[in-house]
């Protein structure tokens, strides 16, 4: 059924495709707002940042870790960013 869902991402008029066709537009602009505050490396796009945030949640979907998840989150965060965080 997965590979099913990833093949109609591929097919207009479906509502997955519709869904992530929202998905990248509402993310290119919250990233383009980010990189215009100087927040985000230019060079980063937002099929970057999906596919980051994809395979964190697929490493992770079965981990015995319950943090592991938002620990690589911070990783990847620090590491599009253009400054270091002052947490």
């Amino acid at each position: 059924m997965g590979a099913a869902i990833m093949a109609a991402k591929h097919v207009a008029g479906t509502r997955i495709y519709d869904a992530n066709k929202a998905m990248h537009e509402a993310g290119e602009v919250l990233l383009l707002r980010a990189q215009a505050a100087a927040q985000i490396r230019t060079d980063v796009h937002i099929l970057d940042v999906i596919r980051l945030v994809y395979g964190i949640a697929l490493v992770n979907q079965h981990a015995s870790d319950p943090d592991g998840a938002n620990r690589m989150l911070d990783l990847v965060i620090a590491g599009i960013r253009t400054k270091p965080s002052r947490d």
